[in-house]
């Protein structure tokens, strides 16, 4: 799971696209430059959301994003824009190395009216993040983590779930409690490591 390999399995993927028929969203995953943890020192950003009553997400781990507006150029512009305002990180001079396949939005099990799609860029030392009143943290998850036995879990983070979900925790001690990233962003996650040939379990 070194760049070049990410950079030729996301040059060559032409991601699945679906039709919008209500709102669309946009969100990036934002690989960084780190130390040691294997897989080429790469990090991940995720953001812990702040918790806000009437965000279906509130509180949970994702990547920065959100919902497009009215004057965003396109798709790409809208998971940039709203990484700038989320956390102060400017995605213009980041490598863009490419798109996953889109996802339906759902809230706690339940499906939205939304379509969101993710960009993939490397940014290898973005400055230190200034939060918004969206974001209550930002975590820089070593790439190595996602596919550690010792850190997958089946889990329901959320009252009222019916079933368990696959899910990955990223705290200092993998087998103690913490926070899971599950949902949206694990399915972000299984798309890209499937394409590495390191699927996640479904």
């Amino acid at each position: 799971m070194h760049l070049p390999q990410i950079r030729a399995a996301l040059a060559g993927y032409c991601p699945a696209l679906l039709p919008v028929r209500g709102e669309a969203a946009s969100v990036a995953m934002i690989l960084c430059d780190g130390e040691g943890e294997g897989d080429g020192g790469l990090q991940v950003v995720v953001i812990e959301r702040a918790r806000r009553a009437g965000d279906p997400w509130s509180g949970q781990l994702a990547f920065p994003g959100g919902r497009r507006e009215a004057g965003d150029r396109d798709a790409r512009h809208t998971a940039e824009r709203e990484t700038r305002e989320e956390i102060a990180v400017d995605l213009a001079a980041a490598e863009r190395l490419g798109r996953l396949d889109d996802q339906r939005g759902r809230a706690a099990d339940k499906p939205l009216g939304l379509v969101i799609r993710c960009f993939v860029y490397h940014h290898p030392a973005p400055a230190r993040p200034r939060l918004s009143g969206e974001v209550s943290a930002v975590h820089r998850v070593p790439l190595g983590y996602f596919v550690a036995q010792s850190r997958r879990r089946f889990a329901r983070p959320l009252p009222g779930l019916t079933r368990d979900f696959p899910a990955v925790h990223i705290g200092a001690d993998p087998t103690g409690g913490g926070p899971l990233v599950w949902g949206l962003t694990y399915r972000f996650l299984s798309a890209f490591f499937r394409l590495l040939g390191r699927p996640l379990p479904q």
